[in-house]
C-alpha cells in the first residue's frame, strides 16, 4: 500500500480538527453530551451520578469516556474519543474508497471530502457520539464490499463484529446490517445454502448479543427501544419536518458533490459487476434515517456515505483527469468549510 495518500488524509484531517476546536470551537453542551457525560460518570462509580436508561441502550461511547476519563477527565475525555474517531473516519473512508475505486488518488480524494464534510466537522469534531458511529459504519461498509469481492469466512465474521458492536455504540449501525443483509443475499457467487448459512451466523450472533444486552437493561430498568424512539423519535416529525430544515440538511450532508451524483447515477452501466452490486445494496437502506423522527445532517449523515461514492465516479466520469478530480475535490472541500463558517455565523 501507498502510504503517501493516507498522510495526506491525515492531514487534512489534522487540518479540520484544527479548524473546529481552535478557531470555531465545540459547541454548548448539548442535551445529547450531558447525558453521556452523566452516564460516563455513572459507569465510573461517580456518587450522585445519575443512571439514564436511554443511553445505557447503547452503553460503549459512556464505558470509553469512563476509561479515559481516569487518565484526562471525563469532559476531556468525551472530545478526546471523538477527535480520534474522527482521523478513524476519514481513514476508513479511504480504505472504503480504495476498495471500490481500486485506486489511491481517488481514495485519498475520499478520505479527505469526509474529513471535511460539513456534518463531520461540526459534529463529529464535537462533544458528540457520532464520529464513533460513524466509523464503524464505513469500516462495516469496506468489509461488507471486501466480501463482496472476495466471500472469506474471516471477513464475514469480521463484519458482524463490527456491526454488532457499532450498534452497541450507536444506533446507526442498523443501516450497515441491513446492507451488509442484502449483500449476502444478492451475492452472485454464493449458493443459496451458503447465503442461508452465512445470515444465519449473521443474526444469530447479532441477536443473541444485542438482545441478551436489551434484556439486561429491560430486567434493571424496564426500558427498551421502544420507549427510547416513543420519548426521542417520534415527536421530531411534529416539529421538525419543514422544507427548510429538510432543504438544509440533505444540502448540507454532500455539498457541491450533490452535483456529480446524478452523473454517477447515470454512468452506473460502466461499473463493474461487483461495484454495481455493492452500490445498489448501499445507497437505498441509509433512507431509514429519515425515520429517525428529528430532521439534521448529523442524523442522515449515513445516506452520504454510499453516495460519496457515487458522486466521485460521476466526477470520474465526467472530466477523466486526476488534475480535474483534484481540483473539483478542492472546490468541494473549500465550499464544505466556507458552509461550516457561514452556518456558525449566522446560527443555522
Amino acid at each position: 500500500m501507498k502510504w503517501r495518500p493516507l498522510f495526506f488524509v491525515l492531514l487534512a484531517a489534522a487540518v479540520g480538527a484544527f479548524l473546529k476546536l481552535y478557531v470555531i470551537g465545540p459547541l454548548p453542551g448539548s442535551s445529547d453530551y450531558q447525558a453521556y457525560i452523566e452516564t460516563a460518570k455513572f459507569f465510573s462509580g461517580v456518587p450522585g451520578a445519575q443512571m439514564l436508561p436511554f443511553e445505557i441502550l447503547k452503553p460503549l461511547n459512556p464505558m470509553l469516556v469512563a476509561l479515559f476519563g481516569f487518565f484526562v477527565g471525563i469532559p476531556h475525555a468525551f472530545l478526546l474519543q471523538s477527535v480520534l474517531f474522527y482521523f478513524a473516519l476519514a481513514v476508513a473512508m479511504y480504505f472504503l474508497a480504495r476498495e471500490f475505486f481500486e485506486d489511491d488518488f481517488t481514495a485519498a480524494s475520499a478520505g479527505i471530502l469526509m474529513a471535511s464534510s460539513y456534518p463531520v466537522l461540526k459534529y463529529g469534531v464535537d462533544i458528540y457520539a457520532d464520529a464513533g458511529a460513524w466509523f464503524f459504519y464505513v469500516l462495516s461498509l469496506w468489509l461488507t464490499l471486501k466480501f463482496l469481492k472476495q466471500p472469506a469466512r474471516k471477513i464475514l465474521f469480521w463484519n458482524i463484529a463490527v456491526i454488532t458492536v457499532g450498534f452497541l455504540w450507536k444506533e446507526y449501525s442498523v443501516v450497515a446490517a441491513i446492507i451488509f443483509g442484502l449483500t449476502l443475499l444478492c451475492h452472485p457467487a454464493l449458493s443459496i445454502r451458503q447465503k442461508i448459512t452465512n445470515i444465519a451466523w449473521f443474526a444469530g450472533i447479532f441477536l443473541a448479543v444485542n438482545l441478551a444486552w436489551q434484556a439486561v437493561v429491560y430486567g434493571l430498568w424496564h426500558y427498551t427501544y421502544l420507549d427510547w424512539y416513543h420519548a426521542g423519535g417520534t415527536p421530531g416529525f411534529e416539529t421538525q419536518w419543514t422544507p427548510k430544515n429538510v432543504t438544509k440538511s440533505f444540502g448540507a450532508l454532500l455539498g457541491l458533490l450533490w452535483l456529480a451524483v446524478p452523473i454517477g447515477i447515470y454512468k452506473l452501466r460502466n461499473l463493474s459487476n461487483y461495484q454495481k452490486i455493492f452500490l445498489l445494496c448501499a445507497v437505498p437502506p441509509p433512507f431509514i434515517a429519515l425515520l429517525w423522527g428529528f430532521v439534521s445532517s448529523r442524523l442522515f449523515f449515513v445516506i452520504a456515505v454510499p453516495l460519496m461514492l457515487s458522486a466521485l465516479f460521476g466526477m470520474q466520469s465526467a472530466f477523466k483527469s486526476r488534475t480535474a478530480l483534484a481540483i473539483c475535490t478542492t472546490i468541494a472541500v473549500i465550499a464544505n468549510i466556507a458552509w461550516l463558517f457561514f452556518s456558525y455565523a449566522i446560527n443555522i
